[in-house]
């Protein structure tokens, strides 16, 4: 059945596409919606074909349907870039003043683009919590300040975690365990990194491997990626050199005996993204420093074998798209959907129905990704998601450049249903939540 709605979706795809492109150590505040503030925000443009699924109605219209000039200059003025909410989802609260605050001078799209983390945590005894990171970019994965806040469901409270209010550093990425821990990742500057937990009794982040752990293994920057597998061991991906050509490594960290571990066959390979499968199988992006693409690897850790995919119709470099269209590269992201899928961006998925191996279907994409760059030579660019999800209701939704995109895989629709970037979250009430331009949103969905 799962092969069979896929290869639908894929038909589908290619026949329309084809000529189309608070708390004791918390600050709590009660920072309802200001009615003044919402009125500065333009409505949502019409839908030009609605749809009937959650987030389809109220779609952004494509800024080019059929073709693009390569060259010569768009001079659009920053005045005129669009802001568009979401049509059709409940406004929560607002967390906007909280936002202009921490980046003070900073605009609404530089605000929209800092969220690094949006997390549902469940609660036994309430409807459970909302929590949002943001941070100011030197560079990716180089944070200069970090803002957490937690929005409780229930009491439709905020609270706003700070280094004085937590007693030490705050991270600027977050990652929920399956026992429904919560950590944090942190980073000052070019420096180390670090690995903290959430305290429910003291209300704290603790720091529970610091820039020691690290550095013993050769660990010297960023973490880039951070996935939990079955057995509740957790596998990062880290910059191994940060002078010159950076080098990567992959790690196991047992939570329980807060044991680190490098794998040195893999970080031979320079790993730099992963995603774990069901079966417990890790399948890690690899980088050819010399050609520049991007490989798979897939690494079993309870036989230490790792296998490799050589697919050529998957293995892409700068030139399959053209240079007007962001790579693979470092920009690369790997998920597993609910159907147990293996998704590379926007550009396709790996269907394991198969007892061979893995067919590879790859996705024509959506020309809502495409998007103006003003007073550039290359006047159009077209945009990778940065990360992406899926939601009960089987919709799939990418968080990019250009804004939230969600896609029906029933239909092949696709839907641009704002230009603030966002993760879509769900909760256990099978609400979905987003933050555009510093307001809370939420949208109900049937399972």
């Amino acid at each position: 059945m799962k092969t069979h709605k896929i290869s639908i979706f894929a038909t589908m795809l290619f026949m329309m596409m084809t000529f189309v492109g608070c708390s004791k150590n918390s600050n709590l505040i009660n920072d309802g919606i200001q009615s003044e503030e919402m009125s500065t925000l333009p409505p949502a443009l019409p839908a030009d074909n609605p749809g009937t699924n959650a987030g389809m109605v109220g779609c952004i219209p494509p800024q080019v349907n059929l073709a693009y000039p390569l060259w010569g200059k768009i001079n659009t003025s920053s005045s005129e870039i669009k802001i568009v909410k979401p049509f059709n989802w409940e406004t929560h609260t607002s967390i906007r003043n909280l936002l202009e605050r921490e980046f003070y001078g900073k605009d609404v799209n530089f605000i929209s683009q800092s969220q690094t983390s949006l997390i549902y945590r469940f609660h036994e005894d309430d409807l459970g919590s909302i929590w949002m990171s943001y941070t100011d970019f030197l560079e990716t994965d180089v944070p200069l300040s970090s803002l957490l806040l937690r929005y409780d469901i229930a009491s439709q409270s905020v609270s706003m975690y700070s280094e004085e209010t937590n007693n030490g550093p705050i991270p600027y990425r977050l990652f929920l365990a399956k026992n429904g821990a919560l950590w944090g990742i942190g980073r000052e500057g070019f420096g180390h990194s670090w690995l903290s937990r959430y305290d429910d009794r003291r209300d704290t982040f603790e720091i529970i491997l610091d820039e020691n752990n690290f550095d013993a293994l050769g660990a010297h920057g960023a973490i880039l990626s951070l996935q939990e597998d079955g057995s509740g061991m957790f596998w990062l991906i880290i910059e191994k050199q940060i002078i010159g050509t950076i080098t990567y490594g992959l790690y196991s960290f047992n939570p329980d005996t807060l044991e680190l571990r490098e794998n040195p066959a893999i970080s031979i390979l320079s790993p730099i993204r992963l995603a774990i499968s069901p079966d417990n199988k890790i399948w890690i992006a690899v980088l050819d420093e010399i050609s520049r693409k991007i490989n798979l690897a897939i690494f079993n850790p309870l036989t230490q074998e790792i296998e490799y995919y050589n697919d050529p119709q998957f293995i892409s470099d700068s030139s399959m798209d053209g240079f007007e269209s962001e790579d693979l590269k470092l920009n690369v992201n790997l998920y597993f959907d609910r159907l147990g899928n293996l998704w590379v961006d926007d550009r396709g998925w790996f269907d394991f129905s198969s007892p061979y191996a893995p067919q590879w279907y790859r996705v024509i994409r959506s020309p809502v990704f495409i998007e103006e760059q003003a007073f550039s030579e290359i006047p159009y660019i077209w945009r990778r998601p940065l990360f992406m999800s899926q939601s009960s209701n089987g919709i799939y939704w990418f968080g990019s450049p250009v804004g939230i995109v969600s896609l029906d895989g029933s239909s092949g629709k696709w839907c641009h249903i704002t230009t603030a970037i966002s993760r879509v979250v769900e909760d256990s009430q099978n609400n979905l939540w987003i933050v555009a331009y510093g307001v809370l949103y939420k949208y109900p969905v049937q399972p």
